[in-house]
């Protein structure tokens, strides 16, 4: 691990499968940083993993040139490198961040003049200011370093998924992924350069790109997922080339695309291509996802600054009458997988305290206000689409 520059904090799917891979192709050498002790052992064991790039074979690879750390070991990696990434989940992140912070201390005071970045590549709001919160709170002395550590959010629009049974049984560190290149970062939260990689893109007002992306591809998805259950679909591009449920994201996109430009100024014809991307992506056969995972923690999904109730308050703000969002609210409320602890928690409200209490405690909406009394009235509606016929 000596003369490390990079980190990346999580060896799970996107780490793997998209942040490793940027640099691998870029010749870059990278740790990573893994909590899993299989996942660690079992990654040195190897040396190597592959990348099935769907659609595209001639784009697979096989990643090597890599070293593992588990946390005890991760002080010297922390103390080499220039910058993190990190790709653990966001509900991992202040765990994350109680680990790395007497790390980082450690590297601040061995490193005197050296910044570094901490790039948080999480589908989660606000992780930037998460992860800080998390650092300062484990090690206040940070917080007089803050302009010495930058913490940059990142957009993750490359999807990546478990391998078939054959690819696991050939190699179980196998991911299957999108043919997606770019990571889209913060530029004004960097405070050092960053690795030349083809595929990093620093932005600046990188708020209004990360909040065009959420209201953009994420509502679409939740829409084309939260429907898709309901008929039965296994995974996401079945539900995509459903024509109700395409119909209904269609509608939810058009909205959202309205709203997005009149908010954010994105030229119409440039927010409509970037729409047609998402549906294309969802639609795409090669790309197994599974609707379980796009509905997983519907507590969060249906929260009042997330895809859908984020998206229908942008809306609302500019002048636009949210309906085909107001339905896929509803679809949401009927989220019932007992497998998953939030649809439980969500089911068991809805039947001991009513529509009204979700609307107001998940959703974050008055029940007397106008959204609330929409979605309410379109809650009937979702049987009527179950059933076939038109709710649009």
């Amino acid at each position: 691990m000596q003369g490390t520059r990079v980190v990346i904090v999580g060896a799970g799917k996107i780490g793997r499968g998209f942040i490793a891979h940027l640099l691998w192709r870029a010749g870059v050498p990278f740790t990573f940083i893994e909590s899993h002790a299989e996942t660690v052992e079992g990654l040195r064991a190897q040396g190597r993993y592959r990348i099935e790039i769907l659609g595209h074979p001639a784009e697979s690879a096989q990643i090597d040139r890599f070293a593992v750390a588990g946390w005890p070991e991760a002080g010297a990696v922390i103390t080499a490198a220039d910058t993190i990434f990190t790709a653990v989940g966001g509900n991992q992140l202040a765990a994350v961040g109680r680990s790395v912070a007497p790390l980082l201390a450690a590297r601040q005071q061995a490193r005197q003049d050296s910044a570094i970045n901490i790039v948080t590549c999480e589908n989660w709001l606000h992780p930037a200011a998460e992860l800080r919160q998390a650092l300062v709170e484990e090690r206040p002395d940070l917080a007089a370093r803050s302009a010495e550590i930058g913490i940059a959010e990142a957009t993750v629009l490359r999807s990546c998924i478990e391998p078939t049974a054959e690819q696991a049984r050939r190699d179980p560190f196998t991911v299957q992924a999108q043919s997606y290149w770019e990571l889209q970062i913060d530029r004004d939260a960097l405070v050092a350069p960053l690795p030349e990689v083809a595929g990093l893109r620093p932005l600046p007002n990188f708020q209004t790109a990360l909040s065009r992306k959420l209201y953009t591809y994420n509502a679409a998805s939740a829409t084309l997922a939260f429907l898709g259950v309901l008929l039965g679909y296994r995974y996401l591009h079945e539900a995509a080339r459903d024509p109700r449920v395409l119909a209904v994201a269609q509608a939810v996109l058009n909205e959202t695309s309205e709203a997005v430009c009149r908010r954010y100024g994105y030229p119409k014809d440039e927010q409509r291509q970037f729409a047609e991307s998402a549906l294309a992506k969802y639609a795409d056969p090669n790309l197994l996802d599974p609707l379980e995972r796009q509905v997983r923690d519907p507590l969060r999904k249906l929260g009042p600054h997330d895809r859908l109730v984020g998206a229908a308050s942008l809306c609302q703000a500019a002048g636009i009458v949210p309906r085909a969002l107001a339905l896929a609210i509803a679809a949401g409320l009927r989220y019932a997988e007992p497998s998953d602890p939030a649809a439980r928690a969500l089911q068991t409200k809805l039947r001991q305290e009513g529509v009204d209490a979700v609307l107001e405690d998940v959703c974050g909406l008055s029940p007397d206000g106008e959204l609330a009394r929409l979605v309410k009235a379109r809650i009937g509606d979702v049987d009527r689409f179950i059933a076939g016929e038109p709710v649009l």
